[in-house]
Order: C-alpha cells, then structure tokens, then sequence
C-alpha cells in the first residue's frame, strides 16, 4: 500500500509540487507511476521560495496549523517517511 493510503484514515494528505519542470512532463511521469496523491505546479517557483528549497526532492511536514515541523532533504524512504508520520501522529509531534 502507497504511503498516502496507508495513513488517509488520520487525516494525512500528500501533495506533489512540481518544481522547475515543465508541467506537462511532469504530470504525464506523475501520472505513468501512479502515485496516488495530488499534485500542484509551483508557478514562477513561489512556494519553493517561502518553503526555503534548496533541492530537490525535499519532503516537508506540516502541522494541522500549517506550521513546518520538520523537512527532509534528498530522497525518502517508506521506512523514513513512516517513522517520522507516526511521530507526529502518535507521539504529539503534529499541532
């Protein structure tokens, strides 16, 4: 099971930002793979300027109150990526 289905029931939503790609290829590949997840393009790079991108890919995690509570630079791992959802979500590490 796919990341953003295994923690749906908690409230969890993935989302992709196509980033300093052109749209349509980057859809068409997102789209081939399946992800299971939204995605948005990061027009004239706005979002990776307030969230501080600095690579790609990076994965941020933020709170129910939109605050960033922890980012993770280069790729990411099921293992990785479990551990830190079930610290925010069992372990009060997410407001």
């Amino acid at each position: 099971m796919l990341a953003a289905g295994r923690y749906e029931d908690y409230g969890v939503r993935f989302i992709g930002v196509v980033y300093q790609d052109r749209p349509a290829s980057a859809r068409a590949m997102l789209d081939e793979l399946g992800w299971g997840y939204q995605y948005v393009t990061d027009s004239n790079s706005r979002a990776a300027i307030v969230f501080g991108v600095s690579g790609v890919p990076e994965t941020y995690f933020v709170g129910r109150d939109g605050v960033i509570r922890a980012r993770i630079s280069g790729e990411i791992n099921i293992a990785a990526l479990s551990a830190m959802l079930d610290g925010m979500l069992f372990r009060g590490g997410c407001s």
